[in-house]
């Protein structure tokens, strides 16, 4: 569960990729790090780390592997349906980013036949959604 405290550190997307995808904490820490690292030198106040951010150095290792094949196990399958169901509802200040960032980056990584299929035996309803919304994951 995330709250107040989680997305002062790690915005309010950083926090829905920590909540449901623990096994990119360490990535998502390194970027965290990162930027800190990168104000110190330039002495000034640490940025808030990017939606594409997180998806390029978190959530792509996990749900496109080096064959650009979609992965998942049932449990990170279950997870990635409720965390695009959490990114449609996103309702965050920077919801156009995060929506751009959503389309352009993870649903085009994802856009073929077998990750549709995958999704589609746990949220079927999500595949309808992604299809009407974005024009992606179309027969």
């Amino acid at each position: 569960m995330t709250d107040a405290a989680d997305e002062q550190i790690l915005g309010a997307f950083g926090a829905l990729v920590w909540k449901f995808f623990p096994e990119t904490r360490q990535a998502a820490a390194g970027l965290i790090i990162s930027e800190l690292e990168r104000a110190i030198d330039q002495d000034r106040v640490p940025d808030e780390i990017s939606a594409f951010e997180y998806l390029v150095h978190a959530v792509f290792p996990i749900v496109i592997d080096r064959l650009g094949e979609f992965p998942l196990e049932p449990d990170q399958l279950r997870r990635f349906c409720q965390f695009c169901r959490s990114v449609l509802s996103y309702s965050g200040p920077d919801r156009l980013s995060v929506d751009y960032a959503f389309n352009t980056t993870l649903l085009e990584a994802v856009d073929f036949p077998e990750a549709a299929e995958a999704v589609r035996e746990v949220d079927p309803k999500l595949v309808e959604i992604i299809r009407t919304q974005y024009g992606k994951w179309k027969s």
